[in-house]
């Protein structure tokens, strides 16, 4: 526009926040015009459009994980400390401080809906005797990545 070439690492803003590089989108874009080019040849066969088409999904792949992080790194960065107001007297009488889930979710849930994640969790005993659980929570992301950690707790 204006006769200027733009920038091909130019930032991409959606709703005001830094998104992705516009690099990464055109690349994404072409190649997808490749894949779209070779499908109509005659020349080049079903395997090599699948080995193509792996190539897209594992950079469309990239491009979902950085947007993930990027936001998660935005995310991290307003994240506030919260209160500890639970208690608890563990099993020597000694007075445990913990923060409760609500504060928890009241502190933390605008914050995660503005960067575009949720979270599910899941838990599943792995003892015999029912006394031990993993408890899963991932954390998706709008665009489509997520991760998901565990921990083994009592």
């Amino acid at each position: 526009m204006n006769g200027e070439k733009e920038n091909p690492t130019a930032i991409v803003k959606i709703d005001d926040r830094e998104i992705q590089p516009a690099a990464t989108l055109d690349a994404s874009a072409t190649l997808l015009g490749i894949i779209s080019a070779a499908v109509q040849s005659p020349e080049i066969n079903a395997e090599k459009v699948e080995r193509l088409l792996a190539v897209y999904q594992t950079v469309e792949a990239d491009n979902r994980k950085k947007v993930f992080f990027a936001a998660l790194a935005r995310l991290q960065a307003e994240l506030p400390q919260i209160r500890k107001s639970g208690k608890i007297v563990d099993n020597k009488g000694g007075l445990r401080r913990y923060a409760k889930i609500e504060d928890i979710d009241k502190a933390i849930k605008p914050l995660l809906d503005k960067e575009g994640f949720a979270f599910s969790f899941d838990e599943k005993s792995v003892s015999a005797n029912g006394n031990l659980f993993v408890i899963s929570c991932t954390l998706s992301h709008k665009f489509g990545h997520s991760e998901t950690k565990s921990i083994t707790v009592p």
